[in-house]
């Protein structure tokens, strides 16, 4: 008891001297040890899991590519089925039981990735040997058209949005190559091709695959005014760009998408820039007009605001 009493008493002192007052004591008393939590340690173990997961996937694509690299002149044509399609389909079978099981669920995407990767070359393997025909367009549409419904079909079984964007690879490739056998032309199969993944990118924000949106946004915008632009260039309403890409930058504030303002908005300033060089490249009230022009803009989106917040945010139930 001694004891204890010379300790508090040099403890008091202790602080006296250092400033330290009663509270601090408290809370320095009462605050809990930091030790590591069990969430804290599986958070860290999960990620260490993913990218352990991630580069494993990376190492034995790396090695099956060197090795076909290597020795793919000195392979007969089983050889190479075996190492492209064979190796692909069994990537295929592993991601599917890893997705089954959480201790290599980690692993699922990347060897759905290899699997992507390794099928189609296979498939155009087996086609470069028994196929004779020079159609180009009909093995391309049957090895996309196989490979996307695959792709598509096991994403509804497994609702991985890895799979949903490598089906929306194969199908794009399989649309284009399906316009290109019809002799549709290359303007209209953009525009119909950019219209469809911007829809189905609008379709799925909000859900659990949209976080490969962003991409698909910046591919079905740019196919869709590269079709337009083609289409209308040189023609009496050529103009009418600014309007389709004004609307796609209406459409980004909609859906919330920086990606698809960032096309739209490149999209504008490049045929502003084009429009001046081809009509206005002497004139220096042009470009005068244009700052006017966007001053104007700036203003009415100022008013709009403030009409929005004063009229239409305060009454709920407005249209």
């Amino acid at each position: 008891m001694a004891d204890k009493n010379r300790i508090l008493e040099e403890l008091v002192a202790t602080a006296r001297a250092n400033d330290i007052s009663l509270e601090e004591l408290a809370a320095a008393f009462d605050e809990p040890p930091q030790a590591e939590t069990a969430e804290t340690r599986d958070e860290k173990s999960a990620i260490l899991t993913r990218v352990l997961a991630y580069l494993g996937g990376i190492f034995v694509f790396a090695g099956l590519g060197v090795f076909i690299a290597m020795n793919w002149e000195d392979m007969n044509f089983a050889a190479r089925v075996i190492i492209t399609l064979g190796s692909g389909i069994a990537a295929f079978i592993l991601a599917l039981i890893a997705v089954n099981d959480e201790r290599y669920e980690k692993a699922a995407t990347p060897l759905f990735l290899i699997a992507a990767l390794l099928q189609p070359t296979g498939l155009l393997v087996i086609f470069e040997e028994y196929y004779r025909g020079n159609e180009w367009e009909t093995i391309g549409l049957i090895v996309s058209g196989v490979m996307a419904a695959q792709q598509i079909m096991t994403m509804l079984k497994t609702q991985r949005s890895t799979l949903l964007f490598t089906g929306l690879v194969f199908a794009s490739a399989f649309l284009m190559i399906l316009f290109e056998k019809l002799d549709i032309d290359y303007e209209v199969s953009a525009m119909v091709l950019g219209a469809s993944l911007l829809s189905l990118s609008v379709g799925l924000n909000g859900t659990k695959h949209d976080v490969i949106t962003p991409f698909w946004y910046l591919v079905g915008s740019g196919c869709f005014l590269f079709g337009v632009f083609d289409l209308i260039e040189r023609t009496p309403i050529e103009v009418l760009f600014i309007a389709v890409a004004s609307g796609l930058v209406y459409m980004s504030t909609v859906v919330r998408s920086r990606t698809l303002l960032f096309v739209s908005t490149v999209a504008m300033l490049s045929y502003i820039g084009y429009f001046s060089a081809e009509h206005f490249v002497q004139s220096i009230g042009w470009p005068i007009a244009l700052v006017l022009f966007g001053l104007l803009l700036i203003g009415m989106s100022a008013m709009a605001f403030k009409i929005n917040k004063k009229y239409i945010s305060a009454n709920p139930g407005g249209i």
